[in-house]
């Protein structure tokens, strides 16, 4: 039962990571172009000042992982109220090196 709660909470965090990492992306994208007046820089293109690339590889790293936290802190919580205890702890989590 812990396996099939497992993927359950993969299943969601999944689907709803990407949904909501597409809408962060295009109000990203339309921030940058409502604050600079220019469309985002692409990073890996050498004519592109380094601080602008620099500055939208923060700002993208830094919405995509908190929109990340907040997916999984939902499905986590929507996962508590239907089955009344949380998901095994994630593959992906953060362990401390052993060695």
């Amino acid at each position: 039962m812990a396996l099939v709660k497992n993927m359950q909470f993969k299943i969601l965090t999944a689907a709803a990571s990407a949904a909501v990492g597409l809408i962060g992306r295009h109000l990203l994208t339309k921030s940058w172009r409502d604050v600079t007046g220019e469309e985002p820089p692409d990073p890996a293109d050498p004519d592109v000042p380094v601080v602008k690339a620099v500055t939208w590889f923060f700002a993208t790293t830094l919405v995509i992982s908190l929109v990340q936290l907040l997916v999984q802190r939902g499905a986590a919580k929507k996962s508590m109220a239907k089955t009344g205890d949380l998901v095994d702890e994630p593959d992906y989590a953060a362990k401390p090196f052993t060695g």
